[in-house]
């Protein structure tokens, strides 16, 4: 890229910093979107960053740590083929996405704000329901069947207006009425 931009400004330091600054702008969204968007909602990456979230999760090593270890290897390799301005910008990518792995961990509630709520509420009470219906024995009697076949359908009826909730908050989270705020809070507190 160093080239487009030395054909623009004429001047390899000027082209080398606009790099720069194109690399640290794409590992700051890359580290925002992993840290707030996949880690959350339990999404693994491909690559280096998913065995990262996957160690991460397991062992509750900062993400950012290793991905810096899982990447010296390829930066070895790298140099070794591709030379000293691929080192030296690969490291410098890596170091602030890394750097902001560790700065956005913290504000997992950003991805509550935005919509991205944990289905794992919702899929729950999905699940809780097939199970009461498939655990009914045949030879149930018919009050009990009914107040089964009523816990079921509310936990599908939680589960729906959970999965409505999400939508709401995802496209008119500005908009919500208090009580779909109020619940919604709830659900995250209670997921939290």
């Amino acid at each position: 890229m160093i080239n487009i931009f030395y054909r623009i400004v004429g001047s390899k330091r000027v082209a080398l910093i606009l790099d720069c600054i194109g690399i640290a702008f794409g590992a700051v969204i890359a580290a925002f979107a992993i840290e707030e968007f996949l880690v959350p909602c339990t999404i693994l990456d491909g690559g280096v960053v998913g065995i990262g979230i996957m160690i991460n999760s397991l062992a509750h090593i900062p993400l950012g740590i290793l991905t810096i270890v899982f990447n010296i290897p390829f930066l070895a390799v790298g140099s070794r083929q591709l030379g000293k301005l691929f080192i030296v910008k690969s490291a410098f990518g890596m170091t602030v996405f890394s750097t902001f792995l560790q700065i956005f961990a913290p504000l997992r509630n950003v991805t509550n704000v935005l919509g991205v709520v944990r289905l794992d509420e919702a899929r729950k009470h999905k699940t809780k329901a097939k199970e009461i219906l498939a655990d009914i024995p045949d030879d149930t009697d018919k009050e009990t069947l009914k107040s089964l076949k009523q816990t079921a359908n509310a936990e599908k009826q939680e589960y729906s207006q959970l999965k409505k909730l999400r939508w709401s908050l995802l496209t008119n989270g500005d908009k919500l009425s208090g009580s779909k705020t109020e619940h919604l809070q709830s659900i995250l507190m209670s997921t939290e």
